[in-house]
């Protein structure tokens, strides 16, 4: 399996991104919730009428995938992306919401 390296870039940029997102106060909190709360693709392009094309996909599972990634194909991505994952437990864990929590860790099991 070949890996486009472009790709990998990209999405190294993003988890730096939503990790400087978390690192300032009063933002954590609502990027770690944006990203669990949002709807997956297929509900965006059901509600527009459309179909996707692509695998249903919501964003939480995508950096659960991510994390899951051998470190050797595509370096540090998947280290950002447990980091990522590691602050929206915090976030969700410290705002006490338990049905939330107990549908992240499912999602985990699989790291």
């Amino acid at each position: 399996m070949t890996v486009d390296r472009g790709c990998v870039s990209a999405k190294f940029q993003i988890f730096e991104l939503l990790l400087a997102f978390c690192s300032v106060n009063g933002v954590r909190s609502v990027v770690c919730k944006l990203f669990v709360q949002s709807p997956t693709i297929q509900e965006v392009f059901s509600r527009r009428g459309q179909r996707s094309g692509t695998q249903s996909t919501d964003p939480f599972l995508a950096a659960v995938q991510w994390g899951a990634q051998p470190v050797q194909s595509t370096p540090n991505t998947p280290l950002l992306a447990i980091d990522f994952l590691k602050e929206i437990f915090e976030v969700s864990n410290h705002r006490h919401r338990q049905k939330q929590y107990v549908r992240l860790s499912k999602s985990l099991l699989s790291l």
